[in-house]
């Protein structure tokens, strides 16, 4: 089997999106020796995006064992260009199977196609959305019903991520939707044995793992801080 894996996003590797694609794309490759499975895997050709990516620095060494083919393409990940740009470049690969990390399915992929739903939290959550908002939850929304009826299957994150699907889809896709649950994959991320950090932290105190994006809600982390240390 030629899997044609997307692995654009891996360009933005410290986003979850981009983890949760470069771990589980070297899940597979450390799999694929012995199961038959060929991969073919799609990255964004932007030099900005390759410099200290340490994903696709050790995707060139599983390209030099061959256990896998690396193909550049120039289209940005998660863009509305994508969907103009990318099918050429993948429909002629000779793939059994393309998997895409996401919910916006490109445009135009004529190879049986596996994508992943996350959450819908755009739709779910008032005011995830902060800029064109209206535009955004519209194109989800589109995305959403459009890619259930243009894909082979769909993956969920979770059991809640799915009922929330199929009730925006229909429970007559039910069958074309199941779970795939996430857990933690360390093992690929680089570590330096010589970082030993020493901080200064008070005996108690709040840990945020997370980036600095509106839709995150930190304003309510800090509010909640606030709220814990009047109490």
């Amino acid at each position: 089997m030629h899997v044609i894996y997307d692995g654009r996003v891996m360009a933005y590797q410290y986003t979850g999106l981009g983890r949760f694609t470069g771990d589980l794309l070297f899940t597979l490759l450390d799999m694929s020796p012995d199961d038959g499975v060929r991969y073919t895997v799609v990255i964004w050709e932007n030099p900005a995006s390759q410099e200290e990516n340490f994903y696709y620095a050790r995707l060139k060494q599983y390209e030099s064992k061959g256990l896998c083919k690396i193909l550049c393409v120039p289209c940005k990940p998660v863009s509305l260009s994508q969907h103009f740009t990318l099918a050429r470049h993948i429909n002629g690969l000779g793939g059994d199977v393309y998997f895409y990390p996401h919910f916006d399915l490109p445009l135009g992929i004529n190879i049986p196609s596996v994508l992943m739903i996350h959450d819908l939290f755009p739709l779910k959550v008032p005011g995830y959305i902060t800029r064109n908002p209206g535009l955004k939850i519209l194109y989800f929304n589109l995305m959403l019903r459009w890619v259930v009826r243009k894909s082979a299957f769909v993956f969920a994150l979770s059991e809640t991520s799915r009922k929330d699907y199929l009730g925006v889809v229909g429970e007559r896709f039910s069958d074309k939707v199941g779970v795939s649950l996430a857990g933690p994959i360390v093992k690929h991320v680089p570590v330096d044995p010589s970082f030993s950090p020493s901080f200064s932290l008070p005996e108690k105190f709040l840990l945020y793992v997370g980036d600095r994006r509106p839709h995150k809600n930190i304003k309510r982390i800090i509010d909640l801080f606030t709220l814990l240390k009047e109490t």
